[in-house]
Order: C-alpha cells, then structure tokens, then sequence
C-alpha cells in the first residue's frame, strides 16, 4: 500500500514569472508628460471636439448646458434641443428677445386680388401675447414656454410640436383673428399645460423652500426625527432593565399602558416591571414619551 504523499499549500500557490524569464513582456516605459507622443489620424480617428464629451457619436440627451450658448435671449438657438439647464431656462423666460419699434420687422407676401399684400410683423403681437419672443437666428416668431417646458402635444401626447414651438410660422396674414395662429396656439392645452409648468418652475427658482420635494423631504426628516425622540426613552428603559439584571415581563404586559393616577395607585393593576417604569417616567417627567404612550396606537407602542 503506498504512502500518500502529504501536500503542502505552497503546492496550491501559483508563483509569478519574473520579468527576466524568457517570453516575459517587457516593463512599462515612462513616457515624459511634457512630450506627448506623436500619432497618425486613421479613418477610424475621431478627433475630440469642443465639447466635453469625446465619444464617436453624441445625442441630445448627452449634450450639457456648458455646450449650449451662455447668456443668449435667442430661443432660436435653443429649439433642438431636448435638455437644457435650469439656470439657462430661467435666464431665457426673464430676458428671451422681444423687439421693439424701431426693430426691422419680417414679412411676408401674399396674393389678394391679383395684387401682391405684405404683411408684417409688429409690436402689437408681442403685445397682446405675452409669451411670444422673436428669434433672430430663425427669423420668425415662437412660443417661448411651449418652447422650453412642452416639445410634444396636440392630439397624441407622443406628436412634436412644429409651428411657434420648433419651427416659426412662415405666413403672418392669419396671426390675429379667433381662427389666427396665435389664438389658436393660446388656446390648445398644451400651451396651457406649458404656462403651468413656467409658473411652477419660476417659483420652485425663486423660492426653493416651496418645492414640493423640499417640503416632502423636510416633512420626513422632521417625522424621522420625531420617531426617534418617542423610541428614546423606551429602549433607555430597556437597557436599564438589562443591566440591572432586572426582568421585563410581568402579570399582564399587553395593551395600552393607563397613565391616570388611579391606576398608577392601584396595587391590581401590575403590569410588569418594563410597563410599570415606563409609566412612572411618563407620569413624573417625560412629557414626550407621555404624549407617544397617550396618541399613539398600542400596537405601535412598542411597548407590549
């Protein structure tokens, strides 16, 4: 019968080939910071450009405010795309362009009667509609919220939304009038839509204290809080018990504890030594743990 050979751990440690040995790769060679390396653009090199990111293919969802132009009340340059700052919003609803008189307003041709009829812009429709900006840049007319807070609507929620939103309307012979454009547009609900989330935004901007998530979140924090002072003094009770070796259940140790003076007088109405304490502290000093033992359901007492 032959002996089994007693294996050690050193037999289950695979050791590290030096970098000496035969078919070892080379060291690492340091390459000196102030000498970059020279290389040749392929085809499938994609030179980095000016904006942060340096990947091969860039969405709108990857474009960031710093890409976007600084302090511009052009809503023109905006319209394409799909996220854009807080602070480049709020900057664009205070300050977005409207032009004044002496302003070289567009216009545009049109046939009546075989005459041709130029109708312009003026600055009776930045007048009567509030929310209407020019952009240069386009050129035309837009809808500076519906621009900003709304870029789908009408019948099917998913359909972009073109005219004074994407794109300005290219005939300005039906802007005013119960059928005009402008009407129209004020009237549809997702321009309505659009102010509310405006107003909504203005003032969560203005007065960050009113945001609902901020006023939520203060709301939990303060219940934590709270929560924590009613569990205080119950588990101080517990530890208590616990180092004085003293047992916590007695006769009846179930139910809503009665802190009114007859029971705490009553020689029948024992309820242990953890019950009993807890209502001598509750009615000698400790009006939070009072006020958790009297409001709170005895289920959720956690003292039973």
């Amino acid at each position: 019968m032959s002996k089994r050979q007693i294996q050690t751990l050193d037999k289950f440690v695979i050791k590290k080939k030096r970098l000496q040995e035969s078919g070892a790769s080379p060291p690492l060679q340091l390459v000196n910071s102030s000498e970059p390396a020279e290389s040749t653009p392929t085809e499938d090199t994609i030179l980095p450009s000016r904006s942060i990111s340096t990947t091969t293919s860039r969405t709108h969802e990857e474009i960031t405010a710093v890409d976007l132009p600084q302090n511009s009340s052009d809503i023109g340059e905006y319209v394409n795309y799909e996220h854009i700052s807080d602070s480049t919003k709020y900057y664009l609803i205070k300050n977005a362009f409207v032009p004044g008189k002496s302003f070289q307003f567009p216009y545009s041709v049109h046939k009546k009667n075989d005459k041709e009829i130029r109708c312009f812009l003026s600055t009776k429709h930045f007048d009567a509609h509030k929310w209407l900006t020019f952009s240069k840049k386009l050129n035309g007319l837009f809808c500076i919220f519906c621009s900003l807070f709304m870029k789908l609507g009408g019948v099917n929620t998913s359909t972009p939304l073109n005219k004074l939103v994407r794109v300005p309307p290219s005939k300005y012979s039906k802007l005013f009038g119960k059928d005009g454009d402008l009407m129209a547009h004020e009237s549809n609900r997702y321009h309505q839509e659009a102010m509310q989330h405006m107003e909504s935004f203005i003032t969560t901007i203005e007065n960050p204290e009113k945001n609902i998530i901020n006023l939520l979140d203060s709301k939990r924090t303060g219940q934590i809080k709270q929560n924590r002072e009613r569990l205080r003094p119950i588990i101080e009770t517990i530890i208590f018990l616990g180092r004085q070796n003293i047992p916590l259940r007695g006769h009846r140790d179930y139910g809503k504890i009665d802190l009114s003076i007859e029971a705490s007088r009553s020689s029948d109405s024992n309820e242990g030594n953890f019950r009993e304490l807890l209502k001598f502290r509750a009615i000698s000093w400790d009006n939070t743990l009072k006020d958790h033992l009297n409001s709170t359901n005895s289920k959720a007492t956690y003292t039973g």
